[in-house]
């Protein structure tokens, strides 16, 4: 009554304070099978299932902290892919963003990035091969890894350069199944 009285104008409050809702859908295209929308202290989120057309569930979610979608993992079964969603879902809700599904803080789905830069496999690669290289400034790298794993340096820089190079296509297959 007072606001009416008052002669102030009344804004709609929608869901986190007068931010409006951001479009949000699935990158990938397919039937989506699920979608859950988050109202969070950080902002709006949401949590997709999309199948695509080679019959893999996507699970897909709208970061609130970076305002895009982001692809959380590819999953053969809908049950699976259903378990990923929800600890997504729980993440958004605690923290405003992603940090990791498994263990691993995210490095076990480090390919499947939906944008179209470099993914954190192809940086690892990059670095890698750069020290088995034996280019500036990677031998005090070199020296280190060879005192912890005890081989010869020809092994040392074979693994380096092998373990970088499986890195990199790991990163170059993953990005183009995710663009």
């Amino acid at each position: 009554m007072s606001t009416y009285l008052n002669g102030r104008r009344q804004r709609i409050m929608r869901g986190l304070g007068a931010v409006p809702k951001p479009k949000m859908q699935p990158a990938t295209k397919g039937e989506v099978m699920e979608s859950t929308e988050i109202s969070t202290r950080f902002g709006w989120g949401a949590v997709f299932v999309v199948k695509d057309g080679n019959g893999y569930y996507i699970c897909e979610h709208y970061c609130p902290s970076s305002k895009r979608v982001v692809r959380s993992g590819k999953y053969p079964t809908m049950a699976e892919a259903k378990a990923s969603c929800e600890r997504v879902k729980s993440q958004l809700r605690n923290k405003g963003k992603v940090t990791g599904l498994s263990g691993l803080n995210g490095y076990s789905n480090m390919g499947f990035v939906s944008v179209s830069g470099a993914t954190t496999a192809q940086l690892v690669g990059a670095g890698l091969v750069y020290v088995g290289l034996d280019f500036p400034g990677a031998r005090p790298f070199f020296r280190t890894a060879k005192r912890m794993l005890r081989e010869p340096d020809e092994t040392v820089r074979n693994l380096f350069l092998v373990t970088g190079l499986g890195a990199l296509l790991l990163g170059g297959v993953g990005g183009v199944t995710g663009a």
